[in-house]
């Protein structure tokens, strides 16, 4: 226990995520999409098979918590900055291709 939970204790103050959209995994399609990608990929080698995903960075953001007093029921949410550079990373099943573009 640092300084700023006993400050914390002291005051009320508890750290609470702020009200907005909401994200839950789909656990059902999830299975679904893995058994059609297994018949889609026989036949298929590690090197003809290619994950990619996207990342970014937003600028100008505001942080997704707060610092309320204990007796405050919510904390008011914002609209996103939607400003943000955006970033794809590729790589084949056997990791011997990567393919980076920004």
């Amino acid at each position: 226990d640092g300084w700023l939970s006993k400050w914390q204790r002291r005051f009320g103050i508890r750290i609470k995520g702020l009200q907005g959209e909401l994200a839950s995994a789909d656990t059902e399609a999830a299975e679904k999409y893995l058994k059609e990608f297994k018949e889609e990929t026989v036949g298929l080698t590690p090197d003809q098979i290619f994950n990619g995903d996207e990342t970014g960075v937003q600028w100008l953001c505001m942080p997704d918590r707060s610092m309320v007093h204990e007796k405050e029921l919510r904390t008011p949410g914002h609209k996103s900055n939607k400003q943000r550079v955006t970033a794809l990373g590729t790589a084949n099943a056997s990791g011997n291709l990567f393919i980076n573009v920004i």
